[in-house]
């Protein structure tokens, strides 16, 4: 059974994902400085943060930051029944009913992180770019929260040239790197975290929004209040610039410890070797044109694409409600 600590206090989430490398945490950033807001980053990586006592992006160590030990304190021995960060991908097929029986003791404690997190920072509206499928899949299942779905999709060829380098860890002690990972499996990634986050809507989340990375970029300001439309806030001032001033992510780019962050533009697709972007090509063509990208900008608003996405979302929210209804 899933219970809250105080019913009054119903938070709403803006969960951005589905993949990394895709500028989540440049959008988080610049909605987490919306008044009334706090961009967490990713709060399915907590367990390592507080296991290892890992560094925040105050540059404090988790233990000693200010924001961090107050939620803590607040939520208790429930932190020690957040859901590790890896689950089974069959937790999308679940219903909701089975999810509140099966997971009832880790959707407690996210529930009173997401509550903790509002009282001690008197912020209602919780930024979370954990981009896991399998973790919203958790969210969507909790009754007593708002989620709103923020899908933010990355040009695959600046993904997949993203994954192939690697870099220290800013957030970890001594000289640990990220992983490499071939174009072949990052671009089959891609597509599937990407279609199971399409898919995810049938679980009626308060609002969907497809954003790309590119459009954020080019147009931050429209791209910001495309998303706030689509939660229904309503704010005047749209911050377009990065801020550090705090801020308080657990993980996400590494650029958060720069002394003067800003938005990369480049996309990076002569980097990537043509071998590698017609492996890209070869494997992802109709997913990739989904999304509007190797269109002219003319086709791209004459097909509507994104519209076509959201039709398609809504048939499939309609169909999911009539089953239900049976």
């Amino acid at each position: 059974m899933i219970t809250a600590e105080n019913k009054e206090i119903k938070p709403i989430v803006i969960y951005i994902g589905p993949i990394g490398h895709s500028g989540s945490t440049v959008l988080a950033n610049l909605l987490g400085q919306l008044p009334r807001s706090i961009s967490v980053g990713e709060l399915n990586r907590i367990p390592d943060w507080r296991k290892y006592n890992l560094v925040c992006t105050c540059t404090k160590p988790y233990r000693q930051c200010p924001i961090w030990t107050k939620v803590e304190y607040f939520v208790g021995p429930r932190m020690n029944d957040l859901p590790d960060i890896i689950l089974p991908y069959r937790v999308i097929l679940s219903s909701s009913s089975i999810l509140r029986k099966r997971f009832s003791k880790e959707l407690n404690a996210i529930l009173s992180l997401y509550q903790g997190i509002t009282i001690t920072t008197g912020n209602s509206i919780i930024i979370e770019s954990s981009k896991d499928p399998r973790r919203l899949r958790l969210l969507l299942a909790l009754q007593d929260i708002e989620v709103h779905v923020v899908h933010l999709v990355r040009n695959p060829f600046s993904v997949a040239y993203s994954y192939r380098r690697t870099h220290k860890k800013p957030a970890y002690k001594g000289n640990q790197l990220t992983e490499v990972e071939s174009v072949w499996k990052n671009t089959l990634r891609w597509i599937f975290v990407n279609l199971v986050f399409l898919l995810l809507v049938i679980h009626q989340p308060s609002s969907y929004t497809l954003v790309r990375y590119e459009d954020l970029v080019e147009n931050t300001e429209d791209t910001i209040r495309k998303i706030l439309d689509s939660c229904g806030i309503e704010i005047r001032y749209i911050p377009c610039d990065l801020s550090l001033e705090n801020s308080h992510d657990i993980s996400g780019g590494r650029w958060r410890f720069r002394s003067d962050p800003h938005l990369d533009v480049s996309l990076k697709p002569i980097a990537l070797e043509t071998r590698w972007r017609r492996v890209v090509w070869m494997i992802g063509a109709p997913i990739v044109i989904l999304f509007g990208y190797f269109l002219s900008n003319y086709m791209r608003k004459k097909i509507k694409l994104g519209n076509n996405i959201i039709m398609l979302l809504k048939l499939l929210r309609s169909l999911s409600s009539t089953s239900k209804g049976k």
